[in-house]
């Protein structure tokens, strides 16, 4: 989360400064990706790739310590064999879906596979942006069939030929976050071995598409893709859950749904829909920024009309829009999403399609309001318990996120006038001149006096954050 609003506040802060023509979209462009390096992000060229290029696919292992196998669970996917560890019992990258067909709703798995081996993580995930990295594990088996999830389950379950003798344990499905555009289920920092083992629970990590293959809305009529797709897989998956988790030892009837960032808005977006409502009883947010705006059906398709020109695609009929979307490797869409962002900026002043390209839309059909306005009229799923949070510090750890240095090595200090500007900006003369009082006589220290990203970190922290969710939690 803290990478896409320095993403927003950086783009802002060149918007300034440039003069309103190309060069403003090349200089975004080059701090954006600068930031996405920062981030550890392999940032693709900006310019068309070739469509010969090979899509990679390593098989990347985490080490394994498991003492024996599991049993064989039998689910709607196949039976499935996972492997015991020391912690818990580990069910990894289990299908919850039948390969994905690009930009389409997902679809169950109707003949069960004749075995499912998870004992071990490969760490798929869905395709995105690929990270850098010289120490540790990073994303790089990435792949458009990728709706899977992780199943942890405490080694208090007790299994009798295969079947386990109770059904009780509570069960909390995790949604990872990203801004929809990047992360996974799959991956070290989510391995929920001890925590299924200290809350005696199962615990369930979902992957789900993101970027284009996750929210992409184009066409018309009965051919038209209505995005949301990226929902869709998790609402398949909370299905899979309800199907089959009894025969993991949990209980269905207890599920717990949870997630932070771009899953904390997921958690929103199902509290609000008819279709999730019996496939969950609670749910946690967590760092939702509720104050983002989500685009109608048509305003989505301005996205992705930047995408059509990234990929220099025929626009005389939708036909031949759609095949070049399909046509596209993945590389090429990854490249069209980190050109689309800063030109959402560029030509519409749209703030939130700056970090969030491709998000949830308003269908018009499961979603026709704004989710937080639901909230503020309790026309929500009001019967499922919930918990909302956010951490004290949410954004000022975005001093570190902001380069020193712009595009072509200038200094791009954030001093007190960029500060009151960029306010100015967000609210106005004279609500932006009052917020800058406000928060300038909160923060003390010599840093102050020539750099005001401490102030932006902890004013964007209450902005995007703290603020909205206390009004929703009311």
């Amino acid at each position: 989360m803290k990478i896409k609003f320095a993403i927003i506040l950086l783009c802002l802060y060149i918007c300034k400064r440039c003069k309103a023509d190309l060069s403003f979209a090349e200089n975004v462009a080059g701090a954006f990706r600068q930031i996405l390096a920062i981030q550890g992000f392999d940032v693709p060229n900006l310019q068309p790739l070739d469509s010969s290029s090979n899509h990679e696919n390593s098989n990347a292992k985490i080490s394994s310590k498991a003492t024996e196998l599991s049993p064989v669970i039998t689910t709607t996917s196949g039976p499935v064999q996972g492997a015991k560890y020391p912690e818990s019992y580990a069910f990894y990258s289990v299908p919850y879906a039948l390969p994905p067909i690009r930009y389409q709703p997902p679809e169950p798995i109707i003949n069960p596979l004749s075995s499912i081996n998870a004992t071990v993580s490969d760490m798929l995930v869905c395709e995105q942006l690929k990270k850098n990295c010289s120490n540790g594990v990073c994303i790089h088996n990435t792949n458009e069939d990728c709706l899977v999830l992780n199943i942890n389950v405490p080694q208090s379950v007790q299994f009798v030929n295969s079947v386990p003798t109770s059904q009780n344990r509570p069960v909390l499905v995790w949604f990872h976050g990203g801004g929809f555009f990047a992360g996974g289920a799959t991956v070290p920092e989510f391995e929920s071995r001890t925590f299924s083992m200290e809350t005696n629970s199962i615990i369930v990590t979902a992957n789900y598409r993101l970027g284009a293959f996750g929210f992409l809305v184009h066409g018309e009529g009965e051919d038209m893709l209505r995005g949301n797709q990226g929902l869709k897989d998790q609402q398949l998956a909370l299905k899979w859950v309800q199907d089959n988790i009894g025969k993991f030892g949990g209980d269905p009837n207890m599920v717990t749904i949870f997630g932070n960032s771009a899953g904390g808005q997921s958690v929103m977006f199902h509290l609000v829909s008819e279709t999730s409502k019996p496939l969950f009883h609670r749910a946690i947010m967590q760092s939702n920024p509720a104050v983002f705006q989500y685009q109608t059906l048509e305003e989505a398709k301005r996205v992705t009309n930047r995408l059509l020109r990234f990929l220099g695609c025929p626009n005389d009929t939708l036909a031949n829009e759609r095949q070049c979307l399909m046509d596209a490797t993945p590389q090429q869409l990854n490249a069209g999403l980190v050109a689309a962002m800063p030109m959402s900026l560029y030509e519409d002043q749209d703030l939130w399609s700056t970090v969030e390209a491709f998000r949830p839309v308003l269908d018009g059909v499961e979603f026709t309001k704004q989710p937080f306005e639901m909230f503020q009229e309790g026309t929500w799923n009001t019967e499922k318990d919930l918990i909302v949070g956010t951490n004290t510090n949410e954004l000022e750890i975005i001093q570190f996120y902001i380069p020193e240095q712009g595009p072509g090595g200038k200094p791009i200090p954030f001093t007190e006038a960029m500060y009151d500007a960029l306010n100015r900006f967000l609210f106005g003369e004279e609500i932006g001149a009052k917020v800058s009082e406000k928060y300038k006589s909160t923060v003390s220290g010599p840093s102050i006096l020539k750099d005001y990203e401490q102030i932006l970190g902890l004013e964007a922290s209450h902005m995007f954050f703290d603020c909205p969710s206390r009004l929703m939690a009311r």
